[in-house]
């Protein structure tokens, strides 16, 4: 008898995600609800793999999930013609943890990352202001954070980048700060367990540097961040790197954003770029915070220029957040002011515009968290930071409070908010690709974005894919039925 995996542990679609909502693929008035079909015993197949059932079962997913949206729940869910986003409420909830389970410590600058191989929210380190650098693993799991016990880690540190790398199949942690200041050094997480890479070439020392995988260019890119050994006068780097098949690249660009630490900065797969905004070119001036929006696409930098962009502001959280097919933008610090203003505010950023959202309830002014999607709970999960409270709080003047809180943002029922001005938030082919990202993989394949093979017996990747169709905004080779690509969201018009 075949070896099985659970559903929701097989990955899709350019987010790498499980399946949300235990097995099921729901949707209903603009959100996941009601069960449009279920997979059998709640397992797949693990092997032997066969190439051509595989397509002809995902093809017809895709014709029937295409049917079922077009015509069975046009009225509610407003495809490509819908204005906006009227039905549905963006709000924030603080989670409800299970009851009696632990918590890590509050802390700032934590590492945060969604582990989809793993199948759990990761976290690692930070400092707190009582025991100072930390050097903790934990795991987020159906609402509940429970720590790890390593033979090794990383060591005490905080302002680490970290983030998932698909292409080699592990999270890719490198440098931040520790007790003697900022590191280099490269390691990999996999099935629980720490390894330091050992690379021959890698970028300076540095803190404070946003790192996302690239899914157009197929590897990982690191951006910027402080160097604060000549204290008091910071380096700010602006050098790009990549890191792929274990390896480290400085790449040479004609231009790139000012140098900066503490940037927001996230791969955006309906755009097809990656998306930085923001950071601070002076932490000790009030003129350091930057509030310019850059997108970098195969190999090149570009300077964008949105509309309703957000004001300077740095140590803020930024994810893509399939449900919304936007990046979401949250808090972070602004240096104007006698000595900065913690924020609370919410937004999007989507088709080259910046939307600010007015939610029933927030996390509340705060810096320095940690903050990624996890697509097992449908949600953007918060988790700690930093905020100054006393008796002059909007200077930032007051006592520093280190949080170890949960919180979600999610698509809820009925209608609670709406962006400022009553501007709409836009329901273009995305909404399908959002709500339904789970599918469009399983017709493109992991295989397709160079997802590595996992051969210790969790999971399995198939290594390739045959296509029949390209998309015609990015090029991706995609299964013939396809209704959206997978990898930037175009609608496939045929």
């Amino acid at each position: 008898m075949p070896e099985t995996v659970p559903i929701n542990r097989v990955l899709f679609g350019n987010f790498m995600e499980p399946v949300r909502s235990r097995h099921q693929i729901v949707l209903a008035r603009g959100r996941m609800r009601q069960p449009v079909f279920r997979i059998v015993n709640n397992s797949v197949l693990k092997r032997p793999f066969n190439p051509e059932q595989y397509m002809r079962n995902n093809i017809l997913i895709f014709l029937t999930l295409s049917t079922i949206l077009v015509v069975g729940f046009a009225p509610s869910v407003r495809l490509a013609t819908a204005a906006s986003t009227t039905n549905v409420s963006l709000d924030w909830s603080k989670v409800a943890l299970t009851p009696g389970s632990a918590v890590p410590l509050s802390r700032i600058n934590p590492g945060m990352v969604y582990d989809p191989l793993d199948g759990y929210m990761l976290l690692y380190g930070g400092w707190n202001n009582a025991s100072s650098y930390l050097s903790d693993t934990w795991i987020f799991l159906h609402n509940t954070w429970t720590q790890l016990s390593t033979s090794t880690n990383p060591g005490p540190r905080s302002d680490v980048s970290m983030a998932y790398d698909p292409a080699d199949g592990y999270v890719l942690l490198y440098g931040g700060e520790g007790v003697n200041g900022e590191l280099n050094d490269t390691w990999a997480f996999q099935d629980g367990t720490w390894t330091r890479l050992q690379t021959s070439i890698m970028p300076p020392t540095r803190e404070d540097a946003p790192m996302v995988y690239d899914a157009a260019d197929g590897y990982i890119l690191l951006f910027g961040g402080v160097n604060k050994a000549p204290s008091p006068n910071y380096h700010y780097y602006n050098d790009t790197w990549t890191f792929k098949s274990g390896r480290w690249t400085m790449l040479a660009t004609a231009q790139a954003p000012s140098p900066r630490g503490q940037p927001g900065m996230v791969y955006d797969p309906a755009s097809g770029y990656t998306l930085l905004f923001g950071g601070s070119t002076d932490y000790w001036s009030v003129n350091g915070g930057q509030a310019d929006t850059w997108k970098y696409q195969r190999g090149v930098w570009t300077q964008l220029y949105p509309s309703g962009s957000p004001d300077h502001r740095n140590s803020f959280g930024l994810v893509w957040d399939p449900a919304i097919a936007g990046d979401l933008f949250y808090g972070g610090w602004d240096p104007a002011g006698t000595c900065g203003n913690d924020q609370n505010d919410t937004r999007i950023y989507a088709e080259q515009v910046w939307r600010q959202l007015t939610p029933a309830s927030s996390p509340g002014e705060r810096q320095e968290f940690g903050i990624d999607y996890d697509p097992a709970l449908g949600a953007a999960i918060l988790f700690g930071g930093g905020e100054d409270v006393g008796a002059s709080p909007e200077a930032g003047c007051g006592t520093p409070v280190f949080l170890n809180d949960t919180w979600q943002f999610s698509l809820t029922q009925p209608s609670t908010n709406n962006p400022q001005n009553n501007s709409p938030l836009p329901i273009t082919s995305y909404l399908m690709y959002g709500v339904v990202g789970a599918l469009v993989v399983a017709g493109a394949g992991a295989g397709t974005y160079g997802l590595k093979r996992r051969s210790n017996g969790k999971n399995t990747v198939p290594d390739a894919i045959e296509t029949g169709i390209n998309c015609q905004k990015c090029g991706t080779g995609l299964p013939e039925g396809s209704a959206f690509c997978g990898k930037c969201g175009q609608r496939i018009e045929t």
